[in-house]
């Protein structure tokens, strides 16, 4: 049995040989969101042609959505919305949410991106005034491949106290892996502020992969942004995303699926980690068990302002270093689909 390791929250997405139970576990407090899932899909307001960047015979697209209503910085309150209305998190931001059409169905999607932006598509951020506290879409229909490794948190009691800022309710482990309609639910999109794809394949690689879309699968979306500008302001909501279409209407069985999992520097998505005010410190993760065979396909770091690294390790030895930059609110760079190992694929 193998070890991994890391320093900081990461999201994981990890090709893998196994399928849930078919029986999932039914949750609470749903009842919003599946009158959501009933109602009519939002359809995107355009949709323009990209060059692929994955496979040169794949369909990359990029569709924008909206608008969506922004209070003013000044507004006296930002209130919730409940379940089906997003997450919301920071009391400070507004939540979106709604189910999306548009998307590919019977698809192989090999990796997907979204962005705040205008109506054309092009990025809003900081500098214009929007911060995004998160992104979340999950597909309702199908089941989560969850992560490979055995979890490290030990049983919470009764009594025990919620972190103040728990990415543990960001991961929604309720939403994301109870049923709906007897269907399952799994994580499309998940990210921060980080301007990082959700990759499902790698260039170049004989290991064909992807986050496989049913003609039956709805897509949820909820997020939660912050408006810093004095005045209300629509925004729009862009997703660029590869995919490939199936031929036959079936799910290509020479395509491994693809999930998205997270891991935390504490072992549990729980804590909320304080720093000392006068030193640097290091955080060094409980080690995960990987408990079945698979491939990494893609890790994608998530730091809080402050943190300088992430660092991962397998069987003790460092395979991926993530260096935080400052100063800006556009990506610096992104290695979009290329394989986070080189060299042949790389089985747990």
């Amino acid at each position: 049995m193998k070890s991994c390791t890391s320093i900081a929250l990461a999201l994981l997405q990890a090709a893998a040989v196994y399928s849930l139970p078919a029986e999932l576990e039914r949750r609470q407090g749903l009842g919003g969101l599946v009158a959501l899932a009933l109602g009519k899909a939002m359809e995107p307001i355009s949709r323009t042609k990209l060059e692929p960047e994955i496979d040169a015979k794949a369909t990359r697209e990029m569709l924008v959505f909206g608008p969506f209503k922004m209070l003013s910085s000044k507004a006296p309150s930002h209130p919730s919305k409940g379940m089906a209305g997003g997450i919301k998190i920071d009391p400070n931001s507004d939540t979106q949410a709604t189910m999306l059409g548009g998307i590919c169905k019977e698809c192989m999607v090999l990796a997907a991106k979204m962005e705040t932006s205008d109506k054309t598509g092009q990025k809003i951020g900081i500098t214009e005034g929007i911060y995004t506290h998160h992104f979340i879409t999950i597909d309702m229909g199908r089941n989560q491949v969850p992560n490979p490794v055995k979890s490290t948190c030990p049983p919470k009691s009764a009594s025990a106290k919620p972190a103040d800022h728990s990415h543990g309710r960001r991961q929604l482990p309720d939403i994301a892996t109870s049923g709906l309609f007897g269907a399952g639910m799994s994580v499309f999109v998940g990210k921060g502020n980080e301007a990082g794809r959700s990759v499902f394949a790698s260039t170049n690689n004989t290991v064909k992969s992807g986050f496989y879309v049913s003609g039956k699968d709805k897509m949820y979306m909820t997020a939660e942004l912050v408006n810093y500008e004095p005045e209300d302001r629509d925004i729009y909501v862009m997703i660029d995303y590869e995919y490939i279409p199936s031929t036959d209407g079936k799910r290509p069985a020479d395509y491994m699926d693809v999930g998205m999992g997270a891991i935390a520097v504490d072992g549990c998505l729980v804590t909320s980690l304080a720093p000392p005010s006068d030193k640097a410190i290091k955080y060094k993760s409980p080690d995960w068990d990987v408990t079945h065979n698979g491939y990494l396909v893609n890790i994608a770091p998530h730091l809080h302002d402050g943190a300088m690294d992430i660092n991962v390790y397998l069987n003790g030895n460092k395979i991926c270093t993530s260096n935080a930059i400052y100063g800006g609110d556009r990506e610096v760079g992104e290695n979009y689909g290329a394989p986070i190992f080189s060299g042949a694929p790389i089985f747990f």
